[in-house]
């Protein structure tokens, strides 16, 4: 059994009844506020769950399914979600620094206000048709062979893309454009 506790208060939110997540449908439980930090999830099925304010720091979520999430001001800090579909999901204040995004997927998701990406590593990351972008950071961030196809990059102010790498990056004519307008102005 694992206790999960209140990401916030620190009380007692559930006991789950398995000794691992690995691999295990979680979607019968509420995990909206827990402190999930530093458990391996990987493989885990968390579609169409309201995940809001839960803490995934230092987890493992390779492979999990979270497509269709509400993801509002979650935190996944220094989390691996290698190859995680997360794809349709929303996201506000939510914060991805340092987490490793590598070949995650999330395709038609929302980003409203700011997500903050900040020295993640998302090489080969799908990024494609985003509804809606607020004011996502990508500071620092390795976008390198990342899939932009159908989002407007072009509305990230210039100092939230400082130092990111988009080498070999799949982007729209416009949002190619001012990557490389305001990657020329930094070099300068």
């Amino acid at each position: 059994m694992i206790k999960i506790l209140h990401r916030h208060t620190r009380e007692l939110l559930l006991n789950y009844p398995y000794d691992s997540f690995v691999g295990q449908d979680l979607r019968g439980f509420k995990l909206k506020f827990a402190d999930l930090s530093g458990h391996d999830l990987t493989e885990s099925i968390m579609e169409e769950m309201n995940l809001d304010e839960t803490e995934f720091s230092h987890a493992r979520l390779i492979r999990a399914k979270m497509a269709c999430c509400s993801l509002k001001e979650a935190i996944f800090d220094s989390t691996d979600l290698t190859e995680t579909k997360l794809d349709n999901c929303k996201f506000s204040m939510t914060a991805f620094v340092r987490a490793i995004l590598t070949r995650a997927d999330f395709s038609g998701s929302d980003f409203e206000g700011v997500t903050n990406f900040t020295y993640a590593i998302a090489i080969g990351t799908k990024f494609r048709n985003i509804k809606k972008i607020g004011s996502p950071i990508f500071e620092n961030t390795d976008c390198s062979s990342a899939d932009f196809t159908g989002t407007d990059l072009t509305v990230i102010p210039e100092g939230d893309i400082l130092d990111t790498k988009f080498d070999g990056a799949i982007l729209d004519l416009l949002s190619k454009e001012y990557l490389e307008k305001v990657l020329r102005k930094e070099l300068k």
